[in-house]
């Protein structure tokens, strides 16, 4: 539209400090004037629909919810795709309990290219993934000095890297099967003395209704104090409420006790997780 020409603009339209616009009433332009300047304008005090691209050149890094060149203190809704060039994160805290609750909820599919590390159970309600497996891997950091001569110790694993069924007790080194999880089981197993001895012998024991059941993962000897490290792998049956530990049996030259490597604690590792739904 053709600009509008005032005689004196100054005395006709004034936008004060406040934000407010008055105008001269004895200008007949002056009104018109002050209805296009807020068609045209952004309105920070009111409602407005506002169309056209808008393009902040502000680049503050946001790092929480609390700053960033745009700062919302209500929801957004967006109609549309959102591109984002930096990271995502929510501060909310809500728990999912199936499709529809979280802090994040989509009604479509996820695509992730990278890596997904969850500190929580995984579940599915769908009978083509194979997901709502359970999966433990735990460690044994601290020294554990008590593994005496000729006698089968427990691995007490004190640090829990993860345990999507909530089934095990570092204060015991027991893990038991959670309500749901009956099945077959993969077992991996390995361990570092931090002293060499003539024999080590490695099992997983299970307490089922009252009955134990060991099995064999590793069994290791010579006439010298030659081995310091031993491990190995398994496939066992589980059921709901059977209690599951990993035994170490050594004897040696000295007939002295071992302690875990704390040089090589990463090594002293346990990992079970179901093999199938």
């Amino acid at each position: 539209m053709p600009a509008l020409i005032f005689s004196n603009p100054a005395s006709e339209v004034q936008f004060t400090p406040t934000g407010s616009t008055s105008a001269d009433i004895l200008s007949p332009n002056a009104q018109a004037a002050i209805a296009e300047a807020y068609l045209k304008s952004v309105n920070l005090y009111s409602n407005q629909s506002i169309a056209g691209i808008k393009i902040l050149t502000d680049t503050t890094q946001s790092t929480t919810k609390d700053n960033g060149c745009l700062v919302l203190e209500g929801g957004l809704g967006v109609e549309k795709a959102i591109n984002t060039g930096g990271a995502i994160k929510t501060a909310d805290t809500t728990a999912s309990t199936n499709t529809t609750t979280g802090s994040i909820v989509t009604p479509g599919g996820a695509g992730i290219g990278g890596s997904v590390n969850i500190g929580g159970r995984v579940t599915s309600v769908s009978s083509d993934i194979k997901a709502n497996r359970p999966y433990l891997k735990v460690r044994r950091i601290a020294a554990q000095s008590n593994f005496t001569n000729n006698s089968s110790v427990v691995i007490v694993w004190d640090t829990t890297v993860i345990d999507t069924a909530g089934g095990m007790n570092t204060s015991t080194g027991t893990y038991t099967v959670q309500s749901g999880d009956a099945g077959e089981y993969a077992v991996e197993v390995r361990f570092v003395f931090s002293s060499s001895c003539t024999r080590m012998l490695l099992e997983v024991s299970v307490l089922s209704g009252g009955n134990t059941t060991l099995y064999r993962l590793d069994d290791r000897g010579a006439s010298t104090d030659a081995f310091g490290f031993i491990g190995g792998v398994a496939k066992i049956p589980l059921l709901v409420g059977d209690a599951v530990t990993v035994t170490l049996f050594q004897t040696n030259t000295g007939s002295a006790s071992r302690s875990s490597s704390t040089a090589r604690a990463t090594h002293n590792e346990f990992v079970l997780y179901k093999m199938s739904i």
